[in-house]
């Protein structure tokens, strides 16, 4: 099932809004909603949740290492 995600692609970047669609056990597709510089093979992404819990931190969902298209879990 696909879910809405923040993915941050840098320690330092605020992240942006994308889909995740799980491919498999070990693979994800995530798709970028709006315009994104492209990203590079060997590059991690973070998923966090899209609306802050109730102490006002963000989830952390999942992550992986970016291979050619999709995200290796």
């Amino acid at each position: 099932t696909p879910v809405r995600v923040r993915a941050k692609l840098r320690y330092r970047h605020p992240g942006v809004t994308c889909v995740v669609t799980p491919v498999s056990a070990t693979e994800a597709r995530l798709e970028f909603e709006g315009e994104w510089s492209p990203v590079s093979p060997g590059q991690a992404a973070v998923f966090y949740a899209i609306e802050p819990d109730a102490e006002g931190d963000f989830e952390v969902l999942g992550g992986g290492t970016i291979s050619s298209q999709r995200i290796a879990l």
